[in-house]
C-alpha cells in the first residue's frame, strides 16, 4: 500500500500523458490551472478522487487550526475553496491574516489573493458553482452565459438557407448533443432557484421550444415518435400537428400525398393518381431521389413544407417516421 501511495503522489501527470477527446480544448485551459505549466512537482490533477483525498489529508491541519485555534464557528472547505463566516469585517480580516501565516509556516502554501472576497452574506457567496444566499441558491452568471453561448452555437447550425428558403434541420445527432448538454446543466439547476431562468431560456431560444418539452426540470424530446396501429392514423397525426403545411410523407422509396394534400400536389406537381391506400384513398407521389426538384417547385406555392422520413425502425405496427426538415418559403427565422 505504501508503494502505491508513493506512486500516486510522486507521479507527474504532465509527463507522457494520453490525451483523448477534442485536443484543441487543451489549449483553452488557463495556464495557471494546468499541470503542463507548473514548475517542479506542484499541483494536483483536477477531478481525481486521489486529489480530493490528499487535499483533505494535507489540509486537515488547517481545518483543526481554524476550528480549535481561531474558534471560527462557521467554516466550510471543499478541497481548496474556503468559506468563513464572522460577525464583522475586522474579524474576518483577522482570520485571513492568521490563516495566511499558518499556511506559509506549516504547509508551504499561500492564499489566492485574486479569489479572496469579504462581503455581506446578503450579497451572496460564490461557492462550488452556485451563488449561496441566506434563503436560496442561484447560478453563477458565467455558467448561464456559457449555456446561452452553447445554445446559440447549436441553434445556428440547425438553420440554413436553401433556394431562398429557411430550412430548419431535425438532425438527430445535433439535437441529441443539445439534449445531453441541456440535461447536464439542468442537473445543476435542479439544486438552485432557477424556475424563471429556465422559463426565460425556453422563451428566448426557439430551438428549445421546438425540440424539447420540460417538466420539473426533466427534459424530453418533443418529436419522440408515437406508436400507431396503422399508416393512416400516423399520417393523420402529422396532418393534424402541421395542419397549415404541405407534408412530404415518405413511404418506402416514394414521397406520397393523400386526400386534400394529394389534390394540392397533383395541381402543383402535375402528378398522377396511383393506387388506393386503405383509409387514405388515392395516392400520388414521386421517387425519393427527386426530393430537391419537388421541394423547389413547392416553395413557389406553399409557405411551409414538412419533410417526414422513415427511420428504418418499427414502433408498434408501423414504420417509425420523424420530421427531417421544415422549410419556410420566406427567408425569416422561425419562432417557437
Amino acid at each position: 500500500m505504501a508503494w502505491l501511495i508513493g506512486v500516486v503522489i510522486f507521479n507527474n501527470a504532465a509527463e507522457n500523458p494520453i490525451k483523448k477527446g477534442q485536443l484543441s480544448l487543451f489549449e483553452a485551459i488557463p495556464r495557471h490551472k494546468s499541470l503542463f505549466y507548473t514548475q517542479g512537482r506542484t499541483g494536483l490533477p483536477i477531478g481525481n478522487y486521489t486529489s480530493q483525498f490528499f487535499a483533505n489529508v494535507y489540509l486537515n491541519e488547517l481545518d483543526q487550526f481554524v476550528k480549535h485555534h481561531l474558534k471560527c464557528r462557521y467554516y466550510l472547505r471543499y478541497v481548496d475553496d474556503l468559506v468563513l463566516l464572522g460577525n464583522d469585517k475586522n474579524e474576518l480580516q483577522n482570520y485571513e491574516a492568521a490563516i495566511k501565516d499558518f499556511l506559509a509556516a506549516r504547509l508551504h502554501l499561500e492564499l489566492n489573493r485574486n479569489a479572496r472576497r469579504i462581503a455581506s452574506v446578503h450579497n451572496g457567496c460564490n461557492f462550488l458553482g452556485y451563488i449561496v444566499h441566506p434563503t436560496h441558491f442561484t447560478i453563477r452568471r458565467r455558467v448561464v452565459n456559457n449555456l446561452k453561448q452553447k445554445i446559440e452555437n447549436v441553434q445556428s447550425r440547425l438553420v440554413r438557407q436553401w433556394n431562398g428558403a429557411v430550412v430548419v434541420s431535425y438532425r438527430d445527432d445535433r439535437i441529441d448533443r443539445l439534449h445531453s448538454m441541456l440535461a447536464s446543466y439542468l442537473g445543476q439547476f435542479r439544486h438552485a432557484s432557477t424556475h424563471r431562468l429556465v422559463w426565460s431560456l425556453f422563451q428566448r431560444y426557439w430551438a428549445l421550444n421546438r425540440f424539447f418539452t420540460i417538466n420539473s426540470l426533466t427534459l424530453r424530446r418533443a418529436d419522440e415518435p408515437l406508436r400507431f396501429h396503422s399508416l393512416s392514423s400516423q399520417y393523420r397525426w402529422f396532418c393534424h400537428k402541421y395542419e397549415k403545411a404541405m407534408i412530404f410523407f415518405q413511404v418506402g422509396r416514394y414521397f406520397e400525398f393523400y386526400r386534400q394534400q394529394g389534390k394540392a400536389a397533383e395541381m402543383c406537381f402535375h402528378l398522377r393518381q396511383g393506387s388506393v391506400r386503405p383509409r387514405l384513398g388515392n395516392r400520388s407521389g414521386f421517387p425519393v431521389d427527386q426530393l430537391d426538384r419537388y421541394l423547389t417547385a413547392a416553395l413557389t406555392v406553399f409557405p411551409q413544407i414538412i419533410v417526414i422520413r422513415q427511420t428504418g425502425k418499427f414502433r408498434g405496427y408501423v414504420m417509425e417516421r420523424r420530421v427531417q426538415a421544415i422549410l419556410y418559403s420566406r427567408a425569416t427565422l422561425p419562432s417557437g
